[in-house]
């Protein structure tokens, strides 16, 4: 009983993690990192101002990008 004890959180991350890899393999088409959420979000933006470049709403961090996918998607 002492051993079946010490093994449960063993148990536990085994299952979750099974769990976690059955998730991901079975909705694979809805995975989004961070960078394209961010160009998800500056597209809404340009979209909404109607405008090619954003220079009220949104700070740029490392560089500036005119012709990029989120003239696609706005």
């Amino acid at each position: 009983m002492k051993t079946l004890k010490k093994q449960i959180p063993y148990i536990l991350l085994g299952a979750t993690l099974l769990l976690l890899l059955g998730l991901n393999i079975i909705s694979q088409d809805h995975w989004l990192d961070s960078d394209m959420a961010a160009e998800m979000i500056f597209s809404r933006i340009l979209a909404g101002e109607h405008q090619m470049i954003s220079t009220t709403n949104w700070y740029y961090s490392t560089e500036f990008r005119v012709l990029y996918t989120q003239l696609i998607m706005g």
